[in-house]
Order: structure tokens, then sequence, then C-alpha cells
């Protein structure tokens, strides 16, 4: 990239110097000339640390089940039989964490975290969280289907989505795939979809911490 100071870097007695510097000038001004030092994205500078431009969602990104690993573009059913897809998430430039915790029919302690999660969805929510449960067995430990999905919603006046994973494919997540283990929270930054932490059982001061942190 050429420099204006390489242009005009010419002595003040040779012919058309004041053209030339005038020439400059006017390049510069008009933006036409950068100096090589700064790159500039958009209409920001890199440099400058002032470009906070929405990345590019068009694509999901790779995959893990810890923290720091970017989650997979997971599938789940929805009470109405429809598929719902993490990338669904992903892919709405308005979220920007992600709670997600699995339960079963037969889990007390995800019982009792329910309203907890309403609160959270209620506080929350606008500024761009999205809350996500995710059931896979029933109370009788067979798989969650749709109608379970769709009766632990309606049961527990929920605002927010409500899934099934009839194919327990969350077990990865758990320690040692052991389920008893259950609810496992993951909170998730949608906007690279990393995992930034997963912990067993609802620790509600830790959770809104890493809400509050990373909105």
């Amino acid at each position: 990239m050429i420099s204006p100071l390489s242009i005009v870097r010419r002595r003040r007695g040779e012919p058309g110097f004041f053209r030339t510097l005038i020439l400059t000038c006017a390049l510069v001004m008009s933006g036409c000339l950068q100096t090589p030092d700064k790159t500039v994205q958009g209409d920001c500078e890199a440099d400058s640390g002032a470009c906070d431009a929405p990345s590019d969602r068009s694509r999901y990104p790779g995959f893990g089940t810890g923290p720091g690993a970017v989650i997979a573009p997971l599938s789940f059913v929805n009470g109405d039989g429809s598929e719902m897809n993490l990338g669904q998430i992903y892919s709405d430039p308005s979220r920007k964490v992600l709670l997600l915790t699995t339960s079963a029919g037969w889990c007390t302690a995800c019982i009792e975290e329910q309203p907890k999660l309403q609160q959270l969805h209620g506080e929350y929510y606008d500024r761009g969280l999205s809350v996500l449960v995710v059931l896979f067995e029933k109370q009788d430990y067979t798989p969650a289907d749709a109608r379970l999905a769709r009766a632990w919603k309606a049961r527990y006046e929920l605002d927010f989505d409500v899934v099934a994973d009839p194919e327990f494919i969350m077990q990865p997540f758990y320690p040692n795939g052991d389920s008893s283990s259950t609810p496992i929270i993951l909170v998730i930054d949608i906007d690279t979809m990393t995992i930034l932490d997963t912990m067993v059982g609802f620790q509600e001061a830790a959770v809104r911490a890493l809400i509050t942190n990373n909105l």
C-alpha cells in the first residue's frame, strides 16, 4: 500500500512539488490513501478495538462435550412432534447465551428446578438468554417423547422451549455417562456455540454469574 508520506517526500525546489502535495492531500481526505499500519474492517479499525459487528452465523462451527468445546448441532423433538435443532438457536442473532438443562420424569431435583428456570427466563430473555429443557426419560424410565415435552411445559407453566431426547444423545455430557447425575446444566455462548461450563445439579449462583457475565 502506498504511504502518503512517500508521495510528498520530495524537495520543495523540485518541479511539480505543490501540485503533488495538493493531489496527495485530496487523496487522503477522500480516503483513497491509508497508512499501512492500520487494518480497516468495515467502518471501524481493527487495531482500535472499536469493531463490534455481529459474527457470521450462516455456518455452524465444529464439536465436543466439555467446557471450551463447541457443542454439536444436536436435534431433539418438540412438543408438537417436529424437530428442534440447536442450529435454530444459533441462527438467531438476538440470542447470546443458552442455558440447557437435562431432565427426566423421575427426577425430583429437576421438578424443583423448573420455577427457577422460568424466573431466569423472565429476567434475562430480553437481554439474549435462551433456556432449553431436554427431557430424556419418563417417570417409568422409558424414553421421553413429544407428549411428555408438551405436558411438562404445560404442567410447570414454562414460557421457553421444552424438548424430548428419546435417543438420550445428551448422555456423553454426563460424568461417566451416568444418568443418575440428572440434571446436567450447560451454559453456552451462542455466538460461537462454545460450552462455557457444565455442572451437575442446578447451582443458581454459579448459573446467574455465567449468564450475567456473558450477556
